[in-house]
């Protein structure tokens, strides 16, 4: 293993010769140095700090009910002192739930802000969760087909009810061949 020498170049860069191998130390190093950005061959190298941050998330996240574990990805971008510039930082969960369980709006809705209050600037509409099928569970449109499926399942059972009623009135007078029950329920 190489260590780095510090050599900065006419636009301040530090540059480390080729070989180098980026340990966590290193990166903790540069970071203290006032380092915020690192690439290698022109790709972004995550510090420590934003690997640690997803990995406690996804620890905290994975400790919800019905949820056997779950990933992190955080894209926190590159301040700048620009202000058209500056780009949102965003996040992705993916959520691997229990075979047959399902997962809450709720607990969805308790991810999304547990991420987005982890990192500055992190809008609750900028995270984005998935399950283990690459279903997207934050997205509006799913919630209102979600909502309209509850909606049915709950007219399903007033159905069912009223039905069940009738029945249990007319049983005794013409015998459970003599009628058939139908409900058609609108409700608001």
């Amino acid at each position: 293993m190489r260590t780095a020498r510090e050599v900065r170049d006419e636009k301040g860069r530090v540059l480390c010769p080729a070989g180098t191998e980026l340990t966590p130390e290193l990166l903790e190093r540069l970071a203290k140095m006032g380092v915020s950005y690192v690439t290698v061959k022109g790709h972004p190298v995550s510090f420590p700090w934003e690997k640690s941050l997803e990995e406690e998330l996804s620890q905290s996240i994975s400790a919800l009910r019905n949820i056997k574990s779950a990933r992190v990805h955080l894209a926190i971008p590159k301040e700048s002192v620009f202000v058209r510039n500056r780009k949102k930082p965003s996040a992705s969960v993916i959520v691997d739930l229990y075979s047959g369980h399902r997962i809450s709006d709720e607990q969805v809705s308790a991810i999304s802000y547990m991420v987005a209050s982890s990192v500055p600037n992190l809008q609750v509409e900028e995270v984005t969760i998935v399950d283990q099928m690459g279903r997207l569970l934050t997205d509006k449109n799913d919630k209102q087909a979600m909502l309209n499926s509850e909606q049915l399942e709950y007219a399903s059972k007033v159905e069912q009810n009223y039905i069940d009623r009738v029945s249990n009135i007319l049983t005794p007078f013409l015998g459970r061949q003599g009628f058939k029950a139908q409900v058609s329920a609108a409700l608001d």
